[in-house]
């Protein structure tokens, strides 16, 4: 894979200016807290479609802010603040909670500028590995009141995600995220199926290949459906307050977390009645997202993200085979973690263990089924300190 090697010296040969960031500061409470610089540099070694290297393709993306109602099961709305996306024409992609995905290739430069529209906002690239400047991390950077262009290079495949980080915990939770997708140089294979990674460097384990159809690691790459799930979780109180609220050090109540709406992939879900647990959606659309369907023979590939606060656990049906192959952007077995190892759930049928997901958490799992029927994922919501039980959301694959 072709690298792109940055010019070390790039802030001053390209006259960027970074007085004005938190880089060229003594680091204090202040420059590290409410006093974060605000500016709209120039990104250094800026690489355009005429400079790109041979064999590296320029991916380029733009994000603006936009904020929203979100209906609930409850009849009550909402505010979310979102990532809109201007180079997209049809505005139920342009405009959507999450916000729109951010897929690219293994090896490909991305730039992706961001557009604040209101106040002062940043994106980072959640487990991606950039220069300071490009990080997004207002508290070691800066942030951005215009517009500015992050460029980084896509180096390893997984499932990622993309956020602003500025005044963090809060903004987050306003909604201001989106996946983030880097596919492996071979993705589409000449049978019609998908590869979601390069084939693990050890075999297959032995667990896997005496309980379940997958045998090859081959097996353990290739899909024919994808399901993005992203589960969330809503404490309306937050989502009136302040877009600076807690910043500079005020009690805020950024410690008193009590979600009463639980989402899916933007998705809410009943939590009282015969409805409890079945998704709150009107749009066929939005339904897709969360019910997905694939033929019985076919393999479905599910990725988890974790967008939340609370500590997440995922019951899998007993009766399908799910093979987990990714932890939190990392190929179980694969080249950058050869000491770890594909496994599958649930490991004991007679007393099912469930996979457990925390904040920021990613996990993508491999499933098939051996007979037809709607299979039903259920997520259980608990809160971050007591590990009292506060909602479910219950997702679904149909084989058919």
């Amino acid at each position: 894979m072709a690298r792109v090697t940055p010019n070390l010296q790039g802030s001053s040969t390209h006259g960027t200016d970074m007085s004005g960031t938190a880089l060229s500061q003594i680091e204090s409470f202040a420059t590290f807290g409410c006093n974060v610089p605000i500016t709209n540099p120039k990104t250094p070694d800026l690489i355009t479609q005429q400079t790109v290297p041979p064999g590296i393709q320029l991916k380029e993306f733009v994000r603006k802010f936009f904020s929203s109602k979100l209906k609930m099961p409850d009849g009550s709305e909402v505010e979310i603040w979102a990532f809109e996306d201007p180079l997209e024409k049809d505005s139920s992609k342009r405009f959507q909670f999450p916000s729109a995905p951010i897929v690219v290739g293994e090896g490909d430069l991305v730039h992706n500028k961001l557009e604040s529209s209101k106040n002062s906002h940043t994106i980072h690239h959640h487990g991606i590995e950039p220069t300071s400047m490009n990080d997004g991390v207002g508290h070691t950077s800066f942030e951005v009141t215009g517009s500015y262009t992050y460029q980084w290079q896509a180096t390893d495949t997984g499932t990622f995600f993309y956020h602003c980080h500025k005044n963090t915990v809060l903004h987050a939770e306003m909604g201001m995220y989106g996946m983030l997708i880097i596919l492996p140089q071979d993705h589409q294979r000449p049978d019609g199926k998908l590869n979601a990674f390069a084939p693990i460097s050890g075999n297959v384990p032995v667990d896997i290949v005496d309980n379940t159809s997958f045998k090859t690691p081959d097996d353990l790459r290739c899909y024919d459906v994808e399901a993005d799930w992203v589960p969330d979780e809503m404490d309306p109180r937050w989502h009136s307050l302040n877009h600076n609220a807690g910043l500079c050090g005020e009690d805020a109540g950024l410690n008193n977390f009590n979600p009463i709406h639980f989402l899916v992939s933007g998705v809410p879900y009943y939590q009282q009645g015969p409805q409890q647990g079945q998704p709150f959606a009107t749009d066929p659309k939005n339904l897709e997202l969360v019910d997905v369907t694939a033929k019985l023979g076919e393999t479905v590939l599910v990725r988890f993200v974790h967008a939340g606060y609370t500590v997440l656990t995922i019951d899998v049906p007993t009766n399908l085979e799910v093979v987990v192959i990714e932890d939190t952007g990392r190929q179980l077995g694969g080249k950058r973690s050869p000491y770890s190892a594909p496994f599958r759930i649930p490991i004991n049928p007679v007393i099912p263990a469930p996979l457990p997901l925390t904040p920021a958490r990613r996990s993508t799992a491999l499933v098939r089924a051996k007979t037809p029927g709607r299979y039903e994922f259920k997520l259980t919501f608990y809160h971050w300190i007591t590990g009292k039980p506060l909602g479910i959301a219950i997702p679904t694959i149909t084989f058919i």
